[in-house]
């Protein structure tokens, strides 16, 4: 199983939009995104990371909340294509998007939070060091 789910980051630069693909079993980040526009394209990257790094075995379930950017054409027809499961938050549940919430706690937490990132490449440079310490962590 796989879930899918996006959180904002404040620069002096701007917002950043993060994208995150986490795996179940492992709680290893097996994709992500770190872009300016929050749209499909931004989930669809983070998805195509993962792919680009692992063949999907069979029966791969992508959980994600209801947004825009998941129910978008584009990826759903990325998910098809893989033959992907599709399960989706249902309506007003936010215990469905728990792991991922707990996931993106620590990361604002221990980082996002304690820096006022001056420009973007430096808060994405300091997501991915995280992202990284995170997945050694759970090792």
């Amino acid at each position: 199983m796989w879930v899918a789910y996006i959180t904002t980051v404040w620069t002096a630069e701007g917002w950043l939009y993060l994208a995150v693909v986490l795996d179940v079993y492992s709680r290893f980040v097996v994709g992500r995104a770190v872009v300016e526009h929050h749209d499909e394209h931004l989930v669809a990257a983070a998805l195509r990371m993962v792919l680009g790094w692992h063949e999907p075995v069979d029966d791969i379930l992508h959980h994600s909340d209801r947004g825009s950017h998941y129910t978008s054409q584009g990826y759903q027809e990325l998910l098809a294509k893989r033959d992907f499961q599709v399960n989706m938050s249902s309506k007003g549940n936010c215990y469905d998007d728990a792991m991922m919430k707990s996931f993106f706690s620590p990361l604002k937490t221990e980082c996002l939070n304690r820096h006022l990132y001056q420009r973007r490449a430096q808060a994405k440079q300091s997501i991915f060091e995280w992202i990284g310490v995170f997945c050694d962590r759970q090792r």
